[in-house]
């Protein structure tokens, strides 16, 4: 059924938008890119090699991964980010690779929402015990600053 549904996304991803239902929120939501949603459709290939996997569906399989990295960056391209290295090395952090995206730069704002779950993700990684006003300034911090 999941493969069924997924052939569904994959197929709506390379149709031109005026095709789609008008019943579809997140089909109108996409019209919104004029004509990049294709770029899309490695993010469908992703999930179903994350429900294909081998290993129980994990969905740290390395062409998720990259997949959801794909997706962000062709979001920030759509929304006329020029330099994507922060945003590719914002979205490899949230995407499983752990090392410290903050040398990439800011995050630019179209993107900064990216930030922001990038701030959230690091306060869960963080071992030690909770610091809630810590971590909130440092959400508050990423949205406004874009690190």
């Amino acid at each position: 059924m999941v493969q069924l549904r997924l052939s569904w996304w994959r197929d709506r991803l390379n149709e031109q938008g005026d095709a789609w239902p008008v019943s579809e929120p997140v089909l109108s939501a996409l019209k919104a890119w004029d004509g990049e949603h294709g770029r899309l459709v490695e993010l469908v290939d992703g999930w179903e090699a994350s429900v294909l996997a081998e290993d129980d569906g994990r969905a740290d399989c390395e062409e998720f991964v990259s997949a959801q990295v794909s997706a962000y960056v062709a979001l920030a391209e759509v929304l006329g980010v020029r330099d994507t290295s922060a945003v590719r090395a914002t979205a490899e952090f949230l995407a499983g690779s752990r090392g410290d995206h903050r040398r990439a730069g800011a995050v630019p704002r179209p993107m900064r929402p990216l930030a922001v779950l990038a701030a959230m993700q690091r306060s869960v990684d963080r071992e030690g015990g909770s610091r809630p006003v810590a971590d909130m300034l440092a959400v508050i911090r990423a949205g406004l600053l874009g690190f």
